[in-house]
């Protein structure tokens, strides 16, 4: 079930900011991006392999692949070259320096590719929430109240519902 509220029940809710930036994909990405697409449309009727090649788009568009190796462990192609990443460390050196962020992701190996892009960019005192974080609500909290924390990474499964007071921050 969906909840449903009027206006004036959200009133105390910031406006939404939204800003759409454009990503050129590189030509590796491309190729395998059309790849994935091409094998999404003959697809049809599988959901199996629907589901697969649709995660397959996302992913490359993310700057990964992720496959299994020859002895079946979870390894992850990385693209030399990461545009959607690139665009958003340049929001992030945009971002005025008091300002609080926060950067949901779907996949759990794009959110270590972001801490990644943060620790080079000197952001070193942020927050995580995806699974296999230990003591999660501290880290939320540590967001939420300490200002030196100025970016929370944020996996849409583990922060994208359920998580309060935002809006104040």
């Amino acid at each position: 079930r969906s909840i449903r509220y009027e206006d004036k029940e959200v009133q105390d809710l910031p406006d939404v900011v939204s800003d759409v930036v454009p990503i050129e994909l590189t030509a590796e990405q491309k190729l395998y991006y059309n790849k994935a697409v091409e094998a999404l449309t003959q697809s049809r009727g599988n959901f199996q392999l629907v589901d697969s090649f649709f995660h397959r788009t996302r992913q490359i568009t993310a700057g990964f692949m992720g496959m299994k190796s020859e002895e079946g462990e979870k390894a992850e192609y990385v693209f030399e070259d990461n545009p959607k990443l690139e665009a958003l460390l340049s929001i992030l050196e945009s971002v005025p320096i008091d300002t609080k962020v926060v950067i949901f992701h779907y996949y759990r190996f794009t959110g270590q590719l972001i801490e990644i892009a943060l620790a080079e960019l000197g952001v070193t005192n942020y927050a995580v929430l995806r699974g296999g974080v230990k003591k999660p609500i501290e880290n939320y909290n540590r967001f939420l109240n300490d200002p030196a924390c100025s970016v929370l990474v944020a996996n849409t499964g583990s922060g994208g519902t359920g998580i309060d007071e935002l809006q104040n921050v």
